[in-house]
C-alpha cells in the first residue's frame, strides 16, 4: 500500500510522504522531503549557533521561571512563553500560558513560532532581525559575565483574534545557556500597550537587573551602535524595579518587605523618580517611559 501524505511537525512541513507497509513483518518505511517553513530571525539565531557544541555542553540553568516573570512589567493583556534551541534549527515553543488562547484564539497545543511569525505585521519583521542581532551583541559585550541578570525589550505589530494589529511590547530574558553563552531556553512576555501607543517606536533597550549593570534606552538598532556611547537610562536600576512595582499594583510596603528597605525609603524614591521625569503621576510615566521605548 503506497500512500500520498502531507503533514506538519515542530515547524516543518514535510510533502510528497509516501509510506510502504510490510504486513509481513508490520514494518514501515517512510520516505519524506522535508521543506522548513520560513522563519525570519534563522539567518540572526544561525550566526550564533553550533549545533554540535550545543548538544555535548553542561547546561547551567538560571533561577526558575516565575521569579523571572517578575522581573518584568505588564501594564496591559499579556502571554509568555519559552523558547528551546537545544534541536536548533528546530526551535521549540514551551511553557506556553494559557492566555495565548483568548488572546489569538487559537488552540493552546496548536500555537507555536511558525504561527506566531505568521502573525506579525510584515513592516515590522526587519526590525525585528536588527533589534535580535543588537540584543545578540548586548548579550555577548555588555552583559556577557552576567548573562542571566539583563532583558532586552522593544515592541512589534501582531494580529489577535479580531484579526486586527496590536502594539506588543516584547520582554525576553535567558533561562539557560551552554559554557560558551550559546544560548539554550529564553522566556519571552508579550505585553498588549495599544491602550497606551499604536506607534512602534523601533528602539530598543536593555536593562541591567541588579545595581552593578548598566542600562541602555533607546536604542536605534539600523545604527552601528556603541554601547559606551549609547544613552543610558535617567533612572536606577533601584528607581526602575520600583517603577516596576508601582505599575504592577504593589504598595509601598509589599515593596518594601521585597526590596529590604523601609516605607519612608520607598516614598522617597517615588518622590524624587517623579521629581525627575517631570510626571503628575504613576500612571503617566509608565506610559510616557512605554512609549518612549524605556520600558
Amino acid at each position: 500500500m503506497y500512500i500520498y501524505a502531507s503533514d506538519r511537525m515542530n515547524g516543518y512541513t514535510y510533502t510528497g510522504v509516501g509510506f510502504y507497509c510490510s504486513r509481513e513483518n508490520q514494518q514501515f518505511q517512510k520516505i519524506m522531503t522535508l521543506r522548513k517553513k520560513e522563519n525570519f530571525l534563522d539567518g540572526v539565531w544561525s550566526k550564533r549557533m553550533n549545533l554540535e557544541p550545543l548538544k555535548k555542553q553542561t547546561f547551567v540553568p538560571n533561577t526558575d521561571l516565575n521569579n523571572l516573570l517578575g522581573k518584568v512589567i505588564s501594564v496591559g493583556p499579556y502571554y509568555y512563553y519559552t523558547l528551546n534551541f537545544s534541536e536548533y534549527p528546530q526551535v521549540h515553543m514551551e511553557n506556553k500560558n494559557s492566555t495565548i488562547s483568548d488572546y489569538f484564539n487559537i488552540p493552546l497545543e496548536e500555537f507555536n513560532l511558525e504561527v506566531l511569525m505568521s502573525r506579525i505585521h510584515p513592516d515590522d519583521i526587519n526590525f525585528i532581525q536588527k533589534a535580535e542581532e543588537l540584543s545578540f551583541r548586548a548579550a555577548e559585550s555588555i552583559y556577557a559575565k552576567n548573562i542571566f541578570s539583563f532583558k532586552n525589550g522593544y515592541c512589534f505589530r501582531v494580529r489577535d483574534k479580531n484579526e486586527e494589529y496590536r502594539v506588543i511590547h516584547h520582554q525576553a530574558m535567558l533561562l539557560e545557556v551552554d559554557s560558551k553563552n550559546t544560548i539554550i531556553k529564553s522566556v519571552n512576555i508579550h505585553t498588549d500597550i495599544s491602550h497606551i501607543t499604536n506607534i512602534n517606536p523601533r528602539t530598543v533597550s536593555f536593562f541591567g537587573l541588579d545595581d552593578t549593570l548598566p542600562t541602555y534606552v533607546g536604542l536605534d538598532p539600523y545604527k552601528n551602535t556603541i554601547f559606551e556611547d549609547a544613552l543610558l537610562t535617567q533612572f536606577t536600576n533601584r528607581e526602575l524595579e520600583i517603577i516596576r512595582f508601582v505599575s504592577s499594583g504593589l504598595s509601598n510596603k509589599n515593596m518594601g518587605e521585597i526590596m529590604g528597605i523601609s516605607e519612608s525609603t520607598v516614598s522617597t524614591h517615588r518622590k524624587n523618580i517623579l521629581a525627575k521625569s517631570s510626571c503628575n503621576n504613576f500612571v503617566e510615566l509608565v506610559a510616557k517611559l512605554i512609549k518612549e521605548g524605556i520600558i
